[in-house]
């Protein structure tokens, strides 16, 4: 099989393997405070976040993670 590491995790043919869950905890409103727009500094579309969260969750995968969790928010207002 492979050659067994610390955490449980083994080397399988150049990539990682475990039984892992990752994390994501994205924020749609990030990117979007005064200091940004005033600085003129980019601004990402909520598109591209959601598409950079199906590159992550796909690379993950690939590297051979299990499952993914997504955290959403409730509110979509800050402060509220």
């Amino acid at each position: 099989m492979g050659e067994q590491h610390a955490h449980g995790w083994r080397v399988s043919r150049h990539r990682l393997v475990a039984d892992a869950t990752v994390g994501v905890i994205a924020n749609p409103m990030s990117g979007r405070d005064i200091r940004r727009l005033v600085a003129s500094t980019s601004v990402f579309p909520n598109a591209e976040k959601a598409s950079m969260v199906v590159r992550l969750t796909a690379a993950a995968g690939a590297l051979g993670v299990g499952s993914t969790a997504t955290a959403r928010s409730v509110n979509t207002r800050p402060g509220a």
